[in-house]
């Protein structure tokens, strides 16, 4: 019987920042190894000064939908990246592909930080634009 062996998908990402709207675009699929997780934050850290908004009004769409799970090296980058006030959002949104992707992103997110899980993009980015309610406090980044 031959043996099987597990090859998980290799990683893809995308960053986008639309400056105009202060919006940025994340998007995640596969499993992250060190070079991925390099050329991941590499981009990352080269698009983010391209906002225009005043610091900290961006808002984040963030798509693991297609990630893998992730080792814990790859969620403490993650959780790295989470914690860097540099980039707080003021919103959130993450759209996840199922439970599992859901609660390993969980792990990762500071209990500080105000964000939204949805199952589909288009909720995710009904959310991201509506108007902030008053006293609504709302620190994310990524």
């Amino acid at each position: 019987m031959p043996q099987l062996h597990w090859c998980p998908m290799p990683a893809s990402h995308s960053v986008e920042v639309d400056p105009k709207k202060g919006i940025v675009r994340y998007t995640l699929a596969g499993f992250f190894d060190d070079a991925s997780l390099a050329a991941f934050c590499a981009e990352r850290a080269a698009k983010l000064p391209l906002l225009r908004t005043p610091p900290n009004q961006h808002v984040t769409l963030c798509d693991v939908s297609r990630c893998a799970i992730q080792s814990q090296e790859a969620l403490a980058v993650l959780q790295g990246m989470l914690a860097d006030p540099r980039w707080r959002a003021r919103r959130l949104a993450f759209v996840v592909g199922g439970a599992l992707a859901r609660m390993q992103v969980r792990r990762v997110v500071p209990t500080t930080i105000d964000v939204r899980w949805f199952d589909d993009m288009a909720s995710a980015e009904h959310w991201l634009a509506e108007p902030d309610q008053p006293g609504e406090q709302l620190s994310a980044s990524l």
